[in-house]
């Protein structure tokens, strides 16, 4: 803050201010601004935001919040400047190194460690759910009778300072606002999530991932001890994350012509924008798949 606005007191930081605070941020450093991504900028209304509402619950000086009159604009919009240059690109576009084949998906299941870490890993890999939304979910969220696992939230694991938990759980809505879906799995999914739920560890809070003591299990833990051991087991080279897995899940479902609008709505995307932009490789792979379809189609007719 101090950085932003020098000696200017919260209470006198208007909306006003906060925008050509913004403009600063976004200019590249070469032209004298900080250089700061969309997705950076958000992250410092969000902390600006917290601070003025503490200045509002404790009566100094805060009547209300400037942030929430700054018109904030969508990361990764898709919106063009007038000559047809994307005005954000904060987006990753994901490549085919980051992802797994179907066969060595297999081949990191089987290699993985049977019981937990082989159960979340299969899951990841079958529902293309946040690592946040699988240490989140509860068995009343997960309908083996019909196949389907709800997700309602997601899970966060901070070290808070002064507290000596070390760590702290927070609960959160999903990510987007169409976050809160229903995915389908297939039989093998069910049958594993079965035999998980006969000897998986007890929880107060019904998780169907949890640690030994029946909390959130640790996220990092999950890859460094589950993914990355299997990885190396199934002799495969890829620098692949518990996020990749969701990648992995996207791809494939592209691989089987699934429509777009339908694996967006199964990764929770906001909108379907997002899931092109995120997958555009994969997409440009099933367009001339389909145009050698069309092809064929035309040369046999």
């Amino acid at each position: 803050m101090k950085v932003c606005f020098e000696n200017v007191k919260v209470n006198a930081i208007d909306a006003q201010a906060i925008e050509r605070a913004i403009a600063t941020w976004r200019l590249p450093k070469e032209q004298g601004g900080r250089g700061l991504s969309q997705r950076t900028i958000a992250k410092v209304l969000t902390t600006m935001s917290r601070i003025f509402k503490f200045g509002i619950r404790n009566r100094c000086g805060n009547e209300s919040d400037p942030t929430k009159l700054i018109e904030r604009v969508k990361e990764a919009s898709g919106e063009q400047s007038e000559t047809g240059e994307a005005l954000y690109s904060g987006l990753h576009e994901v490549a085919e190194k980051e992802v797994l084949t179907p066969q060595e998906a297999k081949q990191v299941v089987l290699a993985a460690q049977p019981g937990f870490y082989r159960t979340i890993i299969q899951t990841a890999i079958y529902t293309g759910a946040r690592i946040g939304e699988l240490l989140a979910l509860r068995w009343a969220d997960v309908n083996l009778d019909r196949s389907l696992i709800s997700i309602r939230r997601t899970v966060s694991t901070a070290k808070v300072k002064g507290e000596t938990a070390g760590e702290k759980h927070r609960w959160f809505n999903p990510k987007t606002r169409k976050g809160k879906r229903e995915i389908p799995i297939p039989g093998e999914l069910a049958t594993a999530l079965r035999a998980w739920k006969e000897k998986c560890p007890e929880s107060r809070l019904d998780l169907v991932f949890c640690n030994e003591f029946g909390e959130p299990s640790n996220r990092t833990g999950v890859g460094r001890y589950g993914l990355a051991p299997a990885l190396e087991q199934a002799k495969i080279e890829k620098a692949v994350t518990m996020h990749g897995l969701r990648h992995t899940y996207a791809s494939m479902l592209i691989l089987l012509k699934r429509p777009i609008t339908e694996i967006s709505e199964y990764l929770g995307h906001a909108d379907v924008s997002v899931t092109m932009r995120v997958y555009a490789h994969f997409l440009k792979q099933k367009k001339q798949d389909a145009m050698s379809d069309l092809e064929r189609l035309i040369q046999n007719g």
